[in-house]
């Protein structure tokens, strides 16, 4: 897979989660701010976790690594690079 064909892939599946395309920026506090829930979190993952084949642990879930699109994409692509 390319980068950009990653960070697509990483953007349908949150657009998917949260519904709604104008929430999600790059810098946008998801998790903080209200925007999704716990169980949107768990659905997030769970749905990352598919796609790439990868697993989250408990020291990826922290807020620091999931609060924002940019956040996200750095821990899967951190992922990705092990797995090379």
């Amino acid at each position: 897979m390319i980068i950009g064909q990653i960070e697509k892939d990483i953007d349908k599946i949150m657009i998917k989660v949260i519904k709604k395309k104008s929430l999600l920026s790059k810098k946008k506090k998801i998790i903080s701010s209200g925007i999704i829930d716990s169980l949107k979190i768990i659905e997030l993952v769970s749905n990352f976790e598919k796609k790439f084949k990868i697993t989250f642990v408990n020291d990826d879930l922290k807020l620091k690594n999931l609060d924002t699109a940019d956040f996200i994409k750095k821990i899967i692509f951190k992922k990705l690079k092990k797995k090379i």
